[in-house]
């Protein structure tokens, strides 16, 4: 440690913890550093507990406590099932009790190997940080090193204070706590374009309004800084002064006027670090500042990459569609409604403006919105300017390491993506007549539960019947990118949608560009030619209309007697479908496996959608295991066993262990980590609790009955 750089304040050790206490000279930040070894022996594992509580009280400033802990602390640190569950939900609540948060392990799954042929795999290294620690090294990393001798794994902790930022535009939510931004807008907004295309003159319009408010905010987040220091500065000299003299009337009329301005200044700061959140569940106004401070640089961390690898070097007759609905004029109550009825800060596209713009400034903008509408309408529109929109690479897991653990998520232009929006609740109105009765997503009236508990009858009953059966859970690789426009455009025109519907979608798909947001760094722009956009809202509609084609395939070959159904009774069927998540019962026999393979490759050559077998899975049902072996050869896929996760709830012929009930409990730890408690005010954590305590448990409890045991577990994270 460089002495001119800390100075050690303390120093200890304790049975399993070597631990020092370090103050930076250059301003006097306190860090403390806890080196862990957990004890190896079950019995030890109190008195390593109750000294991690203890480290909790004694720590000083930025936390970081990292070692080989000895311990899991979920269920997926362990390549086969836990030996002791118990220990993970203790251990579990003690780092939540202490207010740390788990760093993830960017590159590796698991720290320890018994190092056998079939080896045991466990994560044991990690590394803990307080929300102070978060907030001095906001981009802290946890990397795995090479294992040369140990049979643990080496781990790096990158402490840094970089954060990527950029200059891309963005409309801040807290400008409008100023009267004046409304005059700015619609001066710039009504200023002269030379052109009277509608869509080229909204694009100059839009780009007027960009420049003249980044003009006007040009300054405008030191003018509030310097203005909060100079509030506080002028309340304590009035504290000062009322100690040793009656403050004059002037003085006295003053303090509520600075209290007021503070309290105004620090509303906005709120406004601007929940708008960098991306919280949706808490407001700002109630003094959680901090916890969206906190989750905007967590939220920038996590979508933050160093690197990425690559990993290598037939209908029956169509369906009558309402035409004078889908085709009539776009009206003003309906772009209106699609406004309005949006999330106000969601995540805006290139153009930098969320709905909230277009919903605060409507007057201003309505002439304009409506003049694009009607030319869209007409076809004689030139969507190329404004049909552009950016990938959000998010992580679908903690250990990204390859494009692959990527989901590309479109911020698309506003005007393109409005447009998209009234084209799909249009849509929706058709949807359930158009698809089949056992796909459950994006349509009104049903419900993935329907699918779930459909799926749990047939599995408990050919369980205790004794029928054999399989059970193939398919996954589409990437399946929104890949869709084919030209399968896409005839499956419309076979179903019955007419020129000019299918010209709309056509234009919003041909017309779109694209280009690569990492880093808050905007790569180069290329064009679209295939696929669907995730962000876009009529893209989920497009997407299951195709998928039921897979359906609508698979069902006549069951009706010809070549793919025998499976069900209860008379209620026979094959196929479950949510969205893309897709599950197939068939009897397990070869030559059915044959059928579905031929179906799937028919429709993956047709439709562009390709069938991940790598991540498809076969569960057998009453099946030796050299006949799920076989099919799980013949599809290239992997086997799994009951239970299994199916549209996040575990699957079962069987009544759950309390293994199964695990996932739950760690899913709830985490919403209601203790490190969130010490940022939030009292109603902020109220409102968490509410907001959790009302989804999580609710959707496992639609299902299942839960124990005694995982209710009391839920109450004591609740409570701390």
């Amino acid at each position: 440690m460089e002495s001119f750089l800390f100075e050690c304040v303390e120093d200890w050790a304790g049975l399993f913890t070597l631990n020092v206490v370090l103050k930076r000279k250059l301003d006097g930040k306190v860090f403390t550093l806890s080196n862990i070894y957990g004890p190896t022996c079950a019995t030890l594992r109190v008195s390593f507990f109750r000294e991690l509580r203890y480290l909790g009280q004694r720590s000083q400033g930025a936390w970081a406590a990292l070692g080989d802990f000895n311990v899991l602390y979920s269920l997926e640190d362990k390549n086969g099932p836990p030996s002791n569950s118990n220990e993970i939900l203790q251990f579990r609540e003690i780092i939540s009790d202490i207010g740390l948060m788990d760093l993830p392990l960017l590159n590796k799954s698991y720290t320890w190997t018994n190092g056998r042929q079939c080896p045991t795999l466990e994560r044991l290294d990690r590394a803990f940080i307080s929300q102070a620690w978060q907030l001095s090294f906001p981009s802290s990393s946890l990397r795995a090193l090479p294992r040369p001798r140990s049979d643990h794994t080496p781990l790096l902790l990158s402490a840094h204070t970089f954060v990527p930022s950029s200059c891309l535009f963005r409309f801040e939510s807290l400008w409008l706590r100023y009267p004046v931004i409304s005059e700015v807008i619609s001066q710039a907004w009504n200023s002269t374009v030379p052109t009277s295309d509608p869509f080229n003159r909204f694009s100059s319009k839009i780009k007027n309004v960009q420049q003249a408010l980044r003009t006007w905010s040009i300054g405008l987040t030191s003018v509030i800084r310097e203005q909060t220091a100079l509030c506080l500065r002028w309340i304590e000299w009035l504290d000062l002064a009322e100690e040793s003299r009656i403050l004059t009337t002037l003085e006295y009329e003053l303090r509520p006027l600075l209290k007021e301005r503070y309290d105004e200044l620090c509303l906005q700061e709120e406004m601007k670090w929940k708008q960098r959140s991306r919280v949706q569940w808490l407001r700002a106004g109630d003094a959680n500042t901090k916890f969206f401070h906190h989750t905007a640089n967590c939220r920038k961390n996590r979508n933050t990459f160093s690197q990425l690898s690559d990993g290598t070097t037939s209908f029956s007759t169509p369906v009558s569609i309402a035409e004078h609905f889908l085709h009539e004029p776009f009206t003003v109550d309906e772009v209106k409604l699609a406004i309005f009825s949006s999330e106000p800060e969601k995540a805006p596209g290139p153009d930098g403006f969320p709905m909230l713009f277009y919903q605060r400034f409507w007057n201003i903008l309505k002439d304009d919105i409506m003049a694009l509408f009607e030319s869209f309408h007409n076809g004689s529109s030139n969507l190329t300017g404004l049909n552009s929109s950016w990938i959000c690479p998010i992580p679908k897991k903690k250990h990204t390491a390859t494009a692959r653990d990527l989901r590309p998520i479109s911020l698309v232009h506003s005007m393109p993506k409005l447009i998209s929006k009234v084209l799909a609740t249009r849509l929706q109105c058709f949807l359930n007549r158009l698809i089949n009765p056992f796909q459950a997503a994006f349509i009104k009236g049903r419900n993935l539960l329907d699918n779930f508990f459909t799926a749990h009858i047939l599995t408990h009953h050919l369980h205790l019947s004794k029928h054999q059966a399989a059970l193939l859970k398919i996954d589409f690789d990437r399946a929104f990118d890949h869709i084919s426009w030209h399968f896409l455009f005839d499956l419309l025109r076979a179903r019955g949608f007419g020129e000019r519907w299918i010209s709309w979608i056509s234009c919003l798909l041909q017309s779109s560009s694209t280009a690569v947001l990492l880093n808050g760094v905007v790569g180069k722009s290329f064009a679209c030619k295939r696929g669907l956009r995730q962000g876009d809202p009529l893209s989920p509609l497009l997407f299951i209309l195709c998928v039921d084609v897979l359906f609508r395939m698979l069902h006549l070959v069951s009706i010809s007697h070549s793919l025998p159904a499976v069900g209860v009774g008379d209620a026979t069927f094959h196929t479950l479908q949510f969205a893309d998540d897709m599950l197939l019962f068939f009897d397990g026999s070869s030559r059915s496996a044959a059928v579905i393979k031929l179906i799937l490759n028919a429709f993956s050559d047709s439709s562009g959608l390709k069938i991940n077998y790598q991540k498809s899975a076969i569960i057998p049902i009453n099946l030796h295991n050299e006949q799920a072996s076989s099919l799980a050869a013949f599809f290239d896929c992997s086997t799994h066993s009951f239970p299994f996760n199916y549209l996040g709830l575990p699957l079962s012929p069987k009544k759950l262990c309390k293994a199964d009930y695990l996932p739950l409990i760690e899913k709830l730890d985490n919403r209601l980590a203790g490190w969130k408690g010490l940022l939030l005010s009292r109603g902020g954590r109220l409102v968490l609790l509410n907001s959790v305590l009302s989804s999580i448990p609710t959707f496992f409890c639609s299902a299942y009955l839960l124990p005694t045991w995982v209710i009391k577990s839920i109450d004591k994270i609740r409570r701390g």
